[in-house]
């Protein structure tokens, strides 16, 4: 993260991401986990925090290419390469290992995929951002989007310069629409993959907005009273949960609103103060370092520990490890391969 972003964002950041990787621990739980309080599912959103990550994502990389020292496309490329494969090659090698030495079998997420133990093929394609991303570990699927998004991400930060606040959310909002009508037509795998992640497109380029010092949007902001504050936060909170209300449960497009919700609560964990204090606790900066082993993990050692240890004391277990396992790649995979990365960004842009 380039030098110029304030420590204080940085570290908000962190711990919003580190909050957002422990939803989805909490998703993949066993069933009957918080499951009978329908208010508390929220913390149990993991597609909702996928979405917080693709916020994230566009925001921390419009600060990286709109900074004091951008680096060039390539350069660009070379650091989000470094910053997200090695990691999740390590992980997918491990994790490939482990389900096939002990025969368990994993179902993947295509249309009329069946419960089967992944072969060689599966992890060639995997390994390459290629084929069903839920074949080996399913968190990867968010990982192709950011994959297939960083590539276009310098022309979605152009767009959104042209277009201005809310002529980038228009057209984001737009193209997403578009894309998400063309998922359900038949298409060749490769192009329902690229379907697929343009879903997305609009979350990041409204990271991208908001990245921008004084938006419209913080501006706003700070120009609210601390009451309509207030509203817009419960607002949103409520657009969060509706699609966990029993009666709301199954609603065409119910899953969009929480969409907004989440946009709104980014805005809020941004420039407000308040909200800045309470994600800034160690726990959560922590949760943050580690939150991309974490992510990886869990899903593979819930599988792996399934059938060896209580229902009761399997959330935990998995938990500690993933958090060990995620401080172990962080300082021995992450950091070395980022470095690197801006070692070669650096070398591109001065030669």
């Amino acid at each position: 993260m380039p030098s110029d972003i304030s420590s204080n964002r940085i570290g908000k950041l962190d711990a919003l991401r580190g909050a957002a990787a422990l939803m989805v621990f909490l998703a993949h739980c066993p069933p009957g986990f918080m499951e009978n309080v329908w208010w508390l599912q929220p913390l149990r959103d993991g597609y909702g925090a996928v979405l917080i990550f693709f916020l994230l994502s566009g925001h921390v990389l419009a600060l990286q290419l709109e900074g004091r020292q951008p680096p060039g496309y390539a350069g660009f490329l070379t650091r989000r390469v470094f910053r997200i494969w090695p990691a999740y090659a390590v992980v997918l090698v491990l994790t490939f290992a482990g389900l096939y030495w002990t025969q368990t079998p994993v179902k993947g997420g295509m249309p009329g995929a069946v419960a089967r133990v992944p072969g060689w093929q599966d992890l060639v394609e995997n390994g390459l951002f290629l084929g069903d991303p839920d074949a080996i570990n399913s968190p990867a699927w968010s990982l192709y989007v950011e994959m297939r998004l960083s590539v276009v991400f310098p022309l979605l930060l152009l767009g959104t310069r042209r277009l201005g606040l809310m002529g980038s959310l228009v057209a984001g909002t737009v193209f997403s629409v578009a894309a998400t009508r063309l998922v359900h037509v038949p298409l060749p795998g490769f192009l329902l993959s690229l379907a697929e992640a343009s879903r997305y497109v609009v979350l990041f380029m409204a990271g991208a907005v908001l990245a921008r010092p004084q938006n419209a949007v913080e501006q706003l902001y700070h120009k609210l009273p601390f009451s309509a504050r207030a509203a817009a936060l419960a607002a949103a909170v409520a657009m969060i949960g509706c699609k966990f209300h029993p009666l709301l449960v199954g609603i065409p497009y119910v899953n969009y609103v929480g969409w907004v919700g989440y946009g709104v609560l980014f805005v809020f964990c941004l420039y407000s103060g308040r909200v800045g204090r309470l994600l800034h606790c160690r726990p959560l900066l922590f949760l943050g370092h580690v939150s991309y082993g974490l992510y990886l993990l869990h899903t593979p050692l819930i599988l792996l520990l399934e059938s060896h240890l209580p229902p009761g004391w399997r959330p935990l277990v998995v938990l500690a490890a993933s958090v060990l396992g995620g401080w172990l790649l962080l300082r021995w995979v992450e950091e070395p391969c980022m470095a690197l990365g801006r070692r070669l960004s650096k070398a591109r842009r001065v030669g």
